[in-house]
């Protein structure tokens, strides 16, 4: 009875008794618990509205890696529903290769309160992408794990551009290191050496620590014994890779290098120096040859050439004596044996000219094909204007070594039939010259190809007294291709600070821009010419932030230390929040020359860490203001967490007994266990939500009333519920109101039960909702045969008019009304609204 009155919005009728006091008491009370109930309710659905809409802007974790709430952002970027992140392991959604160090991490990150971090996360899509995680540990009062929350940026593209550039820094690691020729890098600060690769230490000789680790400008005539071509000690200044540090020259200068055995090598050495994006000089390298060989060959040519060419002076001295002597027996006869005594005496001047020569050949084939250098003997017909005029005569063994083939290949050919694109590669233009000349001349290095050949070559040429044209060349290809992929590393690495997206500038000592980045321009607003040359407070920036600047900037210059600053800056494109960084650039001496600069856009971090404070003060605020207890279960092993309310709530004190189910159940009721594990075995199967009234023990003894909700949250892959979320309340008051109450019903249905008087309960369409079992009594209707039918067709037709419209007075005044009326007999009704 009571709970059809509770739900009651309609009137009906109750015929008055002796009894009624206690029913209208009985009545009210229902009324008010139903107000209670629905205003505990309705607090109950503001807490889970506030928890569920929170907008916490992050990534958060349990204990245990599972997702507690992600940002629409977090969505955004790697394309899933909310559904389908809610409540997985974070390590579903990492490319496999990161899950396992996921695992090992995540007690890490637990045990230190804070990451930072980089995974590779598979977007929805397939793809994967490189995520950077800033996070900290969120706990509760009591100082224990309650989540994690965690900011993340993807940082894919960032990273495809690291793995390029790594690939590209260690292929020009390998062409220097794998180079014939002999490198060495300084830096310009303090013209130290820091690279000298195999080939330069070879030529040297000795070990890497001696010639490299702590040689500076000082110590590269002394240690590496670099000698002038007359064997005095080169100047300093002299040394090609010290001008291209000192003085950024590009330069190129022969020079003996004494090796460590006392052996002197000679080497050509060509420097340049290694500028950085404003042209300030920041390296030089020198690559250098061993040219011994070649040199020694070129002196002992020269040498035999002036011997030939006297014996040639001596030789026609001889003749025009010879002659003259003719001329003279033509005149004398009387003369003859004098002159036979000259010719005798010149002719053995010619046998020993002819000794001489033939010495000075035998020496000249021997260094001839002891060369490291390939050298080809040409006889020149016609005009020499076409490689076809130049007909091989000799090749020495290098020559043919690098040609790949032999003497007899070669001799009687022609340049053209050797090199079938002579004629369009420029090297017979120089020949033709120094043919008609006498003139030694130098092709510089350059690539010839066709079809067996694609080679860099360079060419020495001279003519010979007889007429022969010389080369002398050598393949440099391996140098020339080191040459090329440093060149194309250097454009590359330009290239990419060109395009990075963070702001990019140098200083100089009066805090003058020597450089700045496309990006940084574009965010000022300013062209190249505009902002490089001035500084801060030239170009009108605030000047508490010029101030700021120019103080980091100068404290850089006097410790040498980097410095850092994070401020708010409009530029061109609004106003952002700023990561500034200044690190100091040294010069050879060991001093601040420059100053980098590297800014970075931060104004989305900020404004996520901002709306991440606020969420957790609304998230704070909201949990403070309910007194309920909070647990959390593990279903799969028994463990759970409880807050502080839950413990507080059983007389406890924080963490007095173990966070367990166990340990839960045997605080529970021994008449209501059963009922209770029925009903969460029931929720665990299905998933859906459970409400459960019980008793359970506090630490004084006494059993106290309290209602547990609570759903599945988690599930393993075949579905089946590993954790349980919900909470507890104290409903000791409600129990006992619900107790009063139905004890009321109880007297109430006992009342109506054994009153004499006909009471009936009657809706807002006229039928009966309930009838008391007096009605069989005296009308004859069992209360089933009632139950729903209309009260008009019991009563007398005659009554039926009155009756309406009393019906309508009592709802509209809600009033109470007594009168007599006709049913089978004539009953008095007392009619009221409820």
């Amino acid at each position: 009875m009571v709970d059809r009155v509770r739900g009651i919005t309609r009137y009906g009728y109750v015929i008055k008794s002796s009894g009624d006091f206690v029913l209208q008491s009985s009545i009210e009370m229902a009324f008010e618990l139903v107000a209670a109930h629905k205003r505990v309710k309705a607090s109950e659905e503001h807490f889970y509205g506030l928890f569920d809409k929170a907008p916490l802007g992050y990534q958060s974790l349990d204990e245990e890696g599972h997702f507690v709430e992600v940002n629409e952002k977090w969505l955004e970027t790697l394309g899933y529903d909310r559904d389908e992140v809610m409540g997985k392991w974070f390590g579903d959604f990492l490319a496999p290769e990161f899950v396992e160090a996921f695992r090992e991490r995540f007690p890490m990150f637990k045990a230190a309160g804070k990451i930072h971090s980089e995974f590779q996360m598979m977007h929805k899509c397939g793809e994967r992408r490189f995520i950077a995680f800033e996070g900290r540990i969120g706990y509760k009062t009591d100082g224990s794990f309650q989540q994690t929350h965690c900011i993340l940026s993807d940082i894919t593209e960032q990273k495809r551009a690291e793995t390029e550039l790594y690939r590209t820094k260690a292929i020009l690691q390998a062409a220097m290191d794998q180079s014939p020729a002999g490198i060495a890098i300084a830096d310009a600060s303090d013209g130290k050496l820091r690279y000298v690769n195999d080939a330069g230490l070879l030529i040297r000789g000795g070990d890497r620590q001696e010639l490299v680790d702590g040689v500076g400008i000082d110590k590269y005539v002394t240690s590496w014994q670099i000698l002038d071509l007359d064997g005095s000690p080169l100047e300093t200044d002299k040394v090609p890779l010290a001008r291209a540090v000192l003085y950024g020259d590009i330069n190129s200068r022969e020079f003996i290098i004494r090796r460590s055995i006392g052996e002197d090598r000679i080497v050509l050495a060509n420097a340049a120096p290694i500028r950085d994006e404003n042209g300030n000089i920041e390296a030089g390298m020198v690559v250098f040859s061993d040219i011994t060989e070649r040199v020694l060959a070129e002196r002992d040519l020269k040498n035999k050439n002036e011997e030939l060419t006297a014996l040639n002076g001596k030789l026609k001295i001889a003749v025009e004596e010879l002659e003259a002597t003719n001329e003279e027996l033509n005149a004398s006869m009387e003369e003859m044996e004098a002159t036979n005594e000259e010719l005798y005496a010149i002719n053995e001047l010619v046998i020993e000219a002819e000794r001489k020569l033939e010495i000075s050949e035998s020496l000249f084939r021997g260094l001839y094909d002891s060369m490291t250098s390939g050298s080809a003997i040409y006889t020149v017909i016609n005009d020499g204007s076409r490689g076809a005029d130049y007909i091989v005569k000799n090749f020495n063994k290098s020559g043919l070594k690098i040609e790949g083939k032999t003497i007899e290949d070669v001799v009687g050919r022609s340049l053209l039939d050797l090199r079938p694109e002579i004629d369009s590669y420029g090297l017979i233009p120089v020949l033709k010259k120094v043919w008609d000349t006498g003139e030694p001349d130098f092709f510089p290095v350059k690539i010839y190809k066709d079809d067996k050949f694609s080679n860099y070559f360079d060419n020495y040429v001279f003519k010979l007294p007889s007429g022969e044209v010389v080369t002398l060349y050598n393949d440099v290809t391996d140098q020339k291709l080191a040459e090329e992929n440093l060149r194309e590393s250097e454009e590359q690495f330009r290239s990419l600070a060109e395009s990075s997206t963070d702001y990019i500038m140098v200083y100089d000592k009066d805090t003058r821009h020597t450089y700045a980045n496309k990006a940084t321009l574009t965010v000022s607003g300013k062209t190249w010419d505009e902002f490089v040359g001035k500084t801060h407070r030239e170009m009108g920036f605030d000047p508490d932030l010029v101030e700021l600047w120019e103080e980091k900037i100068q404290k850089v210059f006097d410790t040498g230390e980097s410095q850092g600053e994070i401020f708010e800056w409009e530029g061109a494109e609004g106003k952002t929040v700023l990561d500034w960084r200044v690190n100091p650039i040294f010069a050879k001496d060991g001093t601040v020359s420059n100053v980098l600069g590297v800014s970075r856009d931060i104004s989305a971090l900020k404004q996520a860490e901002e709306s991440l404070r606020k969420s957790e003060e609304r998230f704070s605020r909201a949990l403070a203001a309910v007194d309920d207890g909070i647990w959390d279960w593990n279903t799969s092993d028994g463990s759970a967490f409880f807050n502080t309310e839950c413990y507080n709530l059983l007389g406890y004190s924080d963490g007095e007994f173990s966070a367990s189910y166990d340990s839960w159940r045997t605080l529970v009721h021994p008449d209501d266990i059963d009922r209770v594990e029925e009903d969460l075995k029931n929720s665990i199967g299905s998933g859906i939500k459970f409400d459960i009234d019980l008793r359970m023990k506090r630490k004084s003894g006494e059993w106290l009333w309290v209602c547990t909700r609570g759903k599945a949250v988690e599930w393993d892959s075949e579905g089946r519920t590993l954790r349980m979320i919900g909470t507890l309340s104290d409903v000791t008051l409600r129990k006992k109101t619900e107790f009063e109450l139905r004890e009321s019903q109880n007297n109430l249905t006992r009342i109506i039960e054994n009153s004499s008087e006909l009471i009936c309960e009657i809706d807002d369409t006229g039928r009966y909702t309930f009838v008391s079992k007096r009605y069989e009594d005296i009308l004859g209707y069992s209360p089933d045969e009632l139950l729903g039918q209309l009260v008009s067709e019991k009563m007398h037709p005659d009554d039926l008019t009155a009756a309406a419209a009393k019906h309508e007075t009592v709802k509209s005044e809600k009033g109470i009304s007594v009168d007599e009326w006709r049913f089978s007999r004539w009953m008095r009704l007392s009619c009221f609204l409820l």
